[in-house]
């Protein structure tokens, strides 16, 4: 029964490194491919000479373009933020199931399982700018000796990975609406 669960353990930390790995690969061509589209697609300096910024005498085709370039450029900067996120998530959750595997197979213990805490809008924003520490193999090693502080440790590390995952979610339905309507807009812009 012990075996089946460091096994367990084993597999989802294998899982989640291999996960890791392939979301950067993802994030890297997602970034070059975002850009070299966008610019390809939306900007044509002969369209952006005539600008004019006369109350009076508004170009509404030349407005909904300029107003559509933003939006696909806020929703490129979204996705970007929105990978950073989920790399920083990836590798702390490969980091709790190395924990609680590297626990189980030292001193057949379970780590914390409770239900993670939200944290308020503004504490998730600051969350990939921050360094987390890790448990290391020796406090793992030495878990019996230690279990409060690292089962706090733990929970910290669960807490936010819980939150950049709530973040995740967030911000990729963000970047779809407002990559929707950027799309509307560039359309309202054509047949203007």
């Amino acid at each position: 029964m012990t075996e089946d669960i460091t096994n367990k353990y084993y597999k989802r930390h294998q899982r989640w490194s291999d996960k890791a790995i392939n979301q950067l690969f993802y994030f890297n061509n997602l970034q070059l491919t975002l850009s070299v589209g966008f610019l390809a697609f939306a900007f044509d300096k002969n369209e952006f000479k005539n600008i004019c910024f006369e109350p009076i005498k508004i170009n509404w085709e030349l407005t909904l373009l300029i107003i559509s370039i933003t939006l696909i450029t806020f929703s490129v900067i979204l996705g970007i933020v929105l990978n950073i996120n989920r790399l920083v998530d990836f590798q702390i959750i490969r980091h709790i199931n190395q924990v609680r595997y590297r626990v189980h197979k030292y001193t057949n213990a379970t780590l914390d399982e409770k239900s993670p805490e939200k944290f308020s809008f503004w504490k998730r924003q600051l969350l990939i700018f921050k360094k987390y520490k890790k448990i290391n193999l020796e406090s793992c090693k030495e878990y019996n000796s230690n279990k409060i502080e690292i089962n706090q440790e733990f929970r910290k590390m669960r807490n936010i990975s819980h939150n950049l995952g709530i973040k995740t979610w967030i911000y990729t339905r963000n970047q779809s609406i407002v990559f929707c309507f950027s799309i509307i807009i560039y359309f309202l812009s054509i047949i203007m």
